[in-house]
């Protein structure tokens, strides 16, 4: 395996935080999420995701249900219609936001997991909370003007 020039310097342990970023920014705005559950709905998550880290730091706060969080953090332009099974059963559109975007966040550090058991295996439920990391790595800044690069890291 030949590591790059680049991915050599980020190898040192003063430059963790650098490569940690790196690898935010390349899975969230270069790798296509819908890779992530093999889905191919749902493309407008991918150009909002910066609002729904946004959403998350408050809406993430205490522990929430994967559920409450898709509805909350996720804009509801960017979610394909329920299909006809969805509209006559149970919405679940969430597991799409809960893999590319909670799950993720969970292996950055930036988001805790927890299951709560349910009556059988199959209705456990998950919530999610922020870690104190989260609001270190991910800062907002709204400014009126041009187009800014959602995804600006200092």
């Amino acid at each position: 395996m030949c590591i790059s020039p680049l991915g050599n310097r980020l190898l040192e342990n003063s430059r963790a935080g650098e490569l940690n970023a790196l690898l935010f920014r390349t899975l969230f705005r270069e790798f296509d999420l819908r890779a992530l559950d093999r889905g191919s709905g749902h493309p407008g998550l991918q150009q909002t995701v910066a609002l729904s880290f946004y959403k998350l730091r408050t809406e993430a706060r205490d522990w929430a249900f994967a559920e409450a969080l898709a509805e909350s953090a996720w804009l509801p332009d960017a979610r394909d219609p329920m299909n006809a099974w969805e509209a006559e059963n149970v919405d679940l559109r969430f597991y799409s936001f809960r893999h590319r975007v909670l799950d993720p966040l969970v292996q950055f550090g930036l988001l805790q997991k927890r299951t709560v058991p349910g009556a059988e295996r199959w209705k456990d439920r998950v919530q999610y909370r922020c870690t104190p990391l989260y609001d270190r790595f991910l800062r907002f800044e709204v400014r009126a003007g041009p187009r800014r690069d959602p995804f600006l890291m200092r």
